[in-house]
């Protein structure tokens, strides 16, 4: 599962998905919330929207 796709679920449940046990999903989909709410003037929802985009945006310009 890619860290977008685990935002976008827990945007649709409100809480955190069942990613299987990878602990690395917790933390970057987390730290991806943190900073989007702490470095702006917005809900958990709108922080969680703005860390989806971001998601998306890295794992499009990534290399593999």
């Amino acid at each position: 599962m890619k860290v977008s796709e685990y935002l976008r679920r827990y945007q649709l449940a409100g809480e955190p998905p069942d990613n299987g046990g990878d602990a690395m999903l917790d933390f970057w989909g987390g730290w991806l919330c943190g900073v989007c709410y702490r470095g702006t003037i917005c809900d958990l929802n709108q922080a969680r929207e703005m860390a989806v985009k971001v998601a998306e945006f890295i794992e499009a310009h990534a290399r593999e």
